[in-house]
């Protein structure tokens, strides 16, 4: 093998040449490719190309050691252009010591599905230290830990991450994925996600899911649930929503609120009858909430002021709802309406009684001439009586009203006259000192009257009172 030609060793699937001066090396082969220091071909004898048992080593050793400081170097490349089924991997890995696993780079399946990296068993199949992002860019700029980009580009190819169980879950309660949150304190959750089968699944067109988000409360090491989305799209928070599309435990707060109120969604529209009826069938309350009996209700400690759901439900029974404990809950903006046509009614009633009373006025002294008359022109010489405002006022069965009559009082009387000023009764006094007189309501129509104490013939004070249904 000296001097300056090549040396050729056999003629069979043995063959090796050897180049002087650092040339070329065949073997199997007696024409080397260019620019390859080693040139290896198979044959049907001999199908594998390279076999390296090793052993012995004692310290850190190499099967194979490529260095280099040239950037134009690759490492290992590994082409395989044929379209016919099989499997096939440019660089494999078995591992049989302890839990088994295997991992292949450039690998082909029999189906035939291709894998950049194929790895399976193992305590992991994956271990990635360091920063990870599957991308199609060439030069990726994350700066996450984890970062997943569309591999296709364009508006129809989003990134997209998906965790699916390997079976069919079909029963109430399976779940479907997790995603936990922590740091190195546990390997616990600390917060999690939760995808569950919300209700039995039949086909692969019924497929409810539910979602759940889960925290630590502080002061604890166990997860709670703090809000579901329910498969029919009912959100609750602190609680299972079953009957409203959205449900909370506890106090929510908003620096607004709009509800829906066109026309064009309703239907039988009609006007509220006697709204100030219904209101005066309805109690305000003062209270606080049971906390101790109901803490997953999250009320807020102190007193409150509202309703009482069973009661109003005896009135208004379309602003009460049952959930599906049976317990009770109320629309108050559904007293919002009785509210704004009785303040209506009522202001209608004012200005009825103010021009009732301008009329009244207008007539006074129609009445203290009949006073006058009544009383025979005697002049009074009892300044001291006095005639109190009736009780109850207004009334539907009866009312009292109370009087002082001084000594020495010749005669006196209380006059009940209506807004026209026409006397309807007249009320001797005997006797002087303290006294009362009873009014019935059957005795009169209901509306608005004047009584008036008279002593001596003169009016000594007239006050009103009101007869209700």
């Amino acid at each position: 093998m000296s001097g300056g030609s090549s040396t050729t060793i056999g003629t069979t699937a043995y063959n090796l040449l050897l180049q002087p001066q650092g040339g070329k090396t065949a073997i199997g082969t007696i024409s080397p490719t260019n620019n390859y220091l080693l040139t290896m071909l198979t044959n049907g004898t001999l199908a594998n190309g390279l076999n390296i048992t090793l052993s012995g080593a004692t310290t850190t050793a190499y099967g194979l050691n490529i260095t280099t400081s040239n950037s134009k170097y690759r490492g290992i490349l590994v082409s395989n252009t044929t379209s016919s089924a099989g499997v096939f991997y440019g660089i494999g890995t078995t591992l049989t010591a302890g839990t088994t696993a295997e991992a292949y780079l450039g690998y082909r399946s029999s189906t035939p599905k291709t894998y950049g990296i194929y790895a399976l068993g193992g305590d992991y199949t994956a271990y990635l230290k360091g920063k990870t992002v599957v991308t199609s860019a060439t030069t990726p700029t994350s700066t996450s830990d984890f970062e997943v980009q569309n591999t296709t580009s364009g508006t129809g190819y989003p990134a997209t991450v998906s965790l699916r169980q390997t079976n069919s879950l079909t029963s109430t309660g399976n779940i479907l994925a997790n995603i936990n949150f922590g740091d190195n304190n546990t390997t616990n959750a600390q917060a999690n996600i939760q995808v569950t089968r919300d209700a039995s699944s039949s086909s692969t067109s019924d497929l409810p899911t539910a979602i759940t988000f889960s925290t630590i409360a502080d002061g604890s090491s166990t997860l709670s649930e703090r809000m579901r989305i329910k498969n029919d799209g009912h959100v609750g928070i602190g609680r299972n929503p079953l009957v409203y599309i959205f449900e909370v435990n506890g106090d929510a707060y908003s620096n607004g609120q709009w509800i829906a109120s066109d026309a064009n969604f309703k239907q039988d529209i009609s006007d509220i009858e006697s709204p100030f009826e219904k209101l005066n069938q309805i109690k305000g309350k003062k209270y606080e909430y049971n906390t101790e009996a109901y803490p997953e209700m999250n009320f807020l400690d102190g007193y409150t002021y509202g309703v009482i759901a069973q009661e109003l439900q005896s009135v208004l029974p379309e602003l009460v709802r049952a959930d599906s404990a049976g317990n009770l809950a109320v629309n108050y903006n559904g007293l919002i309406p009785f509210l704004i046509e009785a303040v209506k009614e009522q202001q209608t009633q004012i200005e009825t009684l103010r021009n009732d009373l301008n009329t009244c006025c207008q007539k006074a002294d129609d009445k203290s001439s009949m006073i006058n008359t009544s009383g025979n022109n005697q002049q009074s010489t009892s300044n001291n009586s006095y005639l109190l405002q009736n009780r109850p006022n207004p009334f539907a069965n009866e009312t009292v009203i109370e009087y002082f009559i001084a000594e020495n009082t010749a005669n006196a009387s209380i006059m009940i006259f209506d807004l026209n000023g026409k006397l309807l009764k007249t009320n001797n006094i005997t006797s002087s000192g303290k006294g009362s007189i009873t009014i019935f309501g059957n005795e009169l129509s209901q509306g608005m009257y004047l009584y008036s104490l008279v002593i001596n013939g003169e009016e000594r004070d007239t006050k009103r009172m009101i007869l209700s249904e």
